[in-house]
């Protein structure tokens, strides 16, 4: 049953009843006097407590004037669709410690909201939850997250670092795409999945470190990274997605683990300042376009004994000096003659097994 309550703080709260009596879900608020800062009450009235906030329970004229939220009490459970959405005056929020998950869209489109502490309650991230809010610039986030959705976090410009905690599992697609401001990140060492555009366009991003947990990564996931000078890639990756560092323009070298069978198209395509890739004994498949056009690229060190297939265009504008390098046991052919258009130079010597990596 649907109902309201008027406090003496001039803001009236609608609310429907649940099937425990002393427990209801807050569906509405309505500034009908009250000021622009906002505590949500311990309880509604005698004996009710607030159980969640209702799909769209801030979303209305009043909800825009909101500053701040002020408390919100720790009988609150979860955050329903869109129940902060384009609240475009708030610009601080007090979640409660009883939250578990936070809806989707939450609060997409609060364009004023600076700062946000996510609870240790919380275990989910809900798709586009805080999209857009380009003003963000502290994002704390709890130890017990678990997965973070798609769109979570896209476009929140005035965000300059991220932690994520060793809690997580997932992160979904296009997360933290087109969060240009970003230049620390921190994976937590429990992530198994990086969506795909999760991290495409961090401009700033100046390195990456991807933890032995991951086991899947997906396309552009840090495409156009333009900053990203180092980035090292964990054991548990076995294939490195299409495009997935493309356009990383300050990226150096790269090592590919022994663990790793194929390298996808484009995957550090236009990574003009790569010039040295090592690559483990694991590959078997090279894709098109892999390292075009890195017109730095000065050697690849190929550590397995048999050759990997290699597509149309892997290196094309790459360096007419750039030289490919294998053990003379390895069936790569000799110094001097071409593996898939790369000119083979000097055979890796016997020292060269002490780098061997992945293992």
């Amino acid at each position: 049953m649907a109902d309201a309550h008027l406090d003496d703080q001039g803001w009236e709260w609608h609310y429907d009843d649940t099937s425990d009596a002393t427990k209801a879900i807050l569906t509405r608020v309505v500034q009908a006097g009250g000021g622009t800062e906002l505590n949500i009450p311990t309880q509604l009235f005698a004996g009710i407590n607030i159980l969640s906030l209702a799909a769209y329970c801030f979303y209305d004229a009043e909800g825009a004037k909101i500053t701040k939220i002020l408390s919100m009490p720790s009988t609150v459970t979860s955050l329903g669709i869109a129940s902060f959405y384009h609240m475009t005056a708030l610009t601080s929020v007090a979640i409660g410690s009883g939250v578990t998950s936070i809806g989707g869209s939450a609060f997409a489109g609060d364009t004023a909201l600076t700062s946000v502490s996510i609870p240790n309650s919380v275990t989910a991230i809900g798709d586009y939850a805080f999209f857009i809010c380009t003003a963000l610039a502290t994002l704390t986030i709890g130890t017990g997250l678990l997965t973070i959705d798609i769109y979570a976090f896209r476009g929140c410009t005035a965000l300059t670092s991220v932690s994520i905690p060793n809690s997580t599992t997932s992160i979904g697609n296009y997360a933290f795409d087109g969060c240009t401001n970003i230049t620390s990140l921190t994976l937590g060492t429990g992530l198994l999945t990086i969506g795909t555009y999760a991290f495409q366009h961090c401009e700033k991003l100046t390195a990456v470190s991807i933890p032995n947990s991951v086991t899947s990564m997906g396309i552009y996931a840090f495409a156009y990274c333009y900053l990203m000078v180092t980035a090292s890639i964990g054991t548990g990756v076995t294939s490195i997605a299409d495009a997935a560092f493309y356009h990383c323009e300050a990226l150096r070298s790269i090592s590919i683990g022994n663990a790793i069978t194929s390298i996808g198209n484009s995957a550090f395509a236009y990574d003009a300042a790569l010039k040295d890739v090592v690559i483990g004994t694991g590959l078997t498949t090279i894709t098109e376009y892999a390292f075009f056009n890195c017109t730095a690229l000065v050697s690849i060190k190929f550590f397995g004994l048999a050759k990997p297939t290699a597509g149309a265009h892997w290196i094309d504008n790459i360096p007419a000096a750039a030289r490919g390098h294998a053990f003379s046991a390895s069936d790569f052919p000799a110094p001097g003659s071409a593996f898939n258009g790369l000119t083979m130079g000097d055979p890796l010597g016997a020292h060269a097994k002490a780098c061997i990596i992945g293992v």
